[in-house]
């Protein structure tokens, strides 16, 4: 499975790249501001991809074998100043900015919340909202381009996949925080969505190099 070396980074630094231009794309709608305290659907969604590409580029420094650990803490009673310690204590070794960008993406997401058109909806509600914008921006925009090459256009479309998982889970992180005064859950939960998105990447180029191999 040789072909799957090469692959991988190439394939990968594209797919992240495309993100980047959907992006950048949309940027220059965005003006930015510090003192603005609301936003429209449009900006936040421009921010979000933002932070999901950057946490995007953080996969390859996470351990997939702490999930199990991650999903143990998930489950206790701990205040986000005691995060730190908590994952000292169990032996995790992850970096300190995945969890800053979602402490950003639940801020991004807060900002939204704070449009009158959107304040009134509970939580299921504006979550459903944004899940929903995301899938249709990302189906739209359709960040791959079609081939002539059917084993890579598979992967594109399995990649696609995995990049609409991973930013609706991370839109979750957003909303579950915003919800949630207490507790970590949410942070880990994205980093556990974070190796998700890396297994899902993994499976999809060794589907394309498997396809490669039968061409």
């Amino acid at each position: 499975m040789n072909i799957l070396k090469n692959l991988r980074r190439p394939y990968f630094a594209m797919f992240l790249a495309s993100l980047m231009l959907f992006v950048s794309c949309n940027q220059d709608s965005l003006i930015e501001n510090p003192e603005v305290k609301t936003q429209t659907l449009d900006e936040y969604l421009i921010k979000h991809f933002e932070l999901t590409s950057k946490m995007i580029e953080l996969k390859s420094s996470v351990d997939y074998n702490i999930i199990d650990k991650l999903k143990k803490l998930q489950n206790k009673a701990i205040k986000k100043s005691d995060l730190k310690i908590a994952i000292k204590d169990e032996n995790i070794e992850i970096s300190d900015e995945i969890f800053e960008l979602q402490q950003q993406i639940i801020e991004n997401t807060k900002i939204l919340y704070n449009n009158p058109k959107y304040n009134s909806l509970n939580q299921e509600e504006f979550l459903t909202l944004i899940t929903n914008e995301i899938n249709s921006q990302l189906q739209n925009k359709q960040i791959f381009s079609k081939k002539s090459d059917s084993c890579l256009d598979t992967f594109n479309s399995a990649n696609e996949s995995c990049l609409k998982s991973f930013g609706a889970s991370l839109a979750t992180v957003g909303v579950v925080g915003l919800f949630t005064s207490f507790g970590v859950g949410s942070l880990i939960g994205g980093g556990i969505a974070l190796i998700r998105f890396g297994e899902c990447n993994k499976s999809a180029q060794a589907d394309l190099a498997d396809c490669r191999d039968n061409q």
